[in-house]
């Protein structure tokens, strides 16, 4: 699930951070010029819902479900 996508590393690297502190595992991506900010390890899409869920609650804001290639 994308929870963000940043210009700079650096701001990329403090969401993650933020992910990892409420038990998320976290994953950088480049791509199209943006680190983006992926929550990965859902063994299936309820148990993604579910934590997309708990991370709008916890002020993320619009994380979202992508699928990983």
């Amino acid at each position: 699930m994308q929870v963000g996508a940043f210009g700079e590393e650096s701001k990329a690297r403090e969401m993650a951070t933020r992910l990892e502190a409420n038990h998320y595992k976290a994953t950088i991506m480049k791509r199209d010029g943006k680190f983006k900010v992926l929550a990965t390890g859902f063994p299936d899409r309820a148990s993604a819902e579910k934590a997309q869920a708990a991370l709008a609650q916890a002020g993320i804001k619009s994380p979202f479900i992508v699928p990983l290639e």
